[in-house]
């Protein structure tokens, strides 16, 4: 007799659980800073509803292509973001284009607060994740054709064609975010110590080195060996100019392209691009 009062009562439990849940955050924390009247919320604070217009809903930013060219890896993703779609904003989506030059490369990356959907417009591509048991899934895809990214997998895609490749991505998540795996490990601020990555990959400390060094980010065991191992970091990584602007990774831009990206990021110039290649938005 018990049992059923029970199974009702579990229930009311579950139910409560799921209607008090925090949402899905948009950033990786949020520390909590109580002098400072700046507000830091999952999205953008609401305007005014009696202001909002039938602008506030269109867009046409997916319209043009991306140009790859200055980009490492020869791909441009074009991010709609509330900035460009204004009544997107808590709706807890988001959508991108993708132009990915002949040969190019969207690396191996995932996206932590997202399942990614994409459905391609021109080119063919190898598109492909690895789950968490370590197994590997991959298609070649074509125009028409659609794949799907579990969230929080790495994956890639690459243009396998002889003519660029277009495709439209969807998120179910305003700030998916896209944490790319040889740029973070690699390349992170402040760095991660070069004999955990040694010993991670297996690989000596001159090897790191020389990877760090093709990401754009070298000279740094060189410094070390001269003495002063923190103030090498520093200089290496920008000092604390990144840190205190509180921005994260990928959204500050040059006019040149060049030049001011290093001191605001600490990254070198060609680094921080690829960066913008990927990340605006999306942090």
């Amino acid at each position: 007799m018990a049992t059923v009062p029970m199974a009702y009562f579990l229930a009311f439990l579950l139910l409560e659980a799921m209607i008090i849940a925090d949402p899905d955050a948009l950033q990786d924390f949020c520390v909590a800073d109580t002098s400072s009247s700046t507000i830091f919320m999952n999205g953008f604070p609401c305007l005014n509803p009696k202001l909002a217009a039938s602008a506030h809903f269109t867009t046409s930013i997916l319209r043009r292509p991306g140009n790859q060219s200055g980009i490492p890896f020869g791909f441009r993703v074009t991010l709609v973001t509330p900035q460009a779609l204004p009544g997107m904003n808590t709706l807890g989506i988001t959508l991108a284009r993708a132009d990915v030059a002949v040969g190019g490369v969207v690396p191996p990356h995932t996206h932590p607060r997202a399942t990614e959907i994409i459905f391609v417009l021109k080119g063919t591509l190898t598109v492909g994740f690895v789950d968490t048991a370590n197994k590997f899934f991959s298609a070649q895809v074509k125009k028409g054709d659609v794949f799907v990214f579990p969230k929080g997998v790495i994956h890639f895609s690459q243009n396998i064609g002889n003519k660029t490749a277009s495709m439209i991505a969807a998120f179910n998540s305003q700030a998916p975010g896209a944490p790319v795996i040889s740029l973070n490990t690699f390349a992170s601020s402040p760095a991660i110590p070069i004999q955990v990555l040694a010993k991670s990959f297996q690989i000596s400390v001159t090897e790191v080195a020389k990877i760090r060094k093709n990401l754009g980010i070298g000279g740094q065991v060189q410094r070390r060996k001269q003495g002063g191992e923190a103030k090498s970091q520093q200089r290496e990584l920008g000092g604390e100019a990144g840190v205190r602007s509180g921005r994260p990774l990928g959204l500050y831009k040059s006019q040149s392209g060049t030049g001011c990206i290093r001191g605001l990021t600490g990254y070198s110039d060609r680094v921080q691009i690829f960066y913008q290649s990927i990340n605006v938005g999306l942090v």
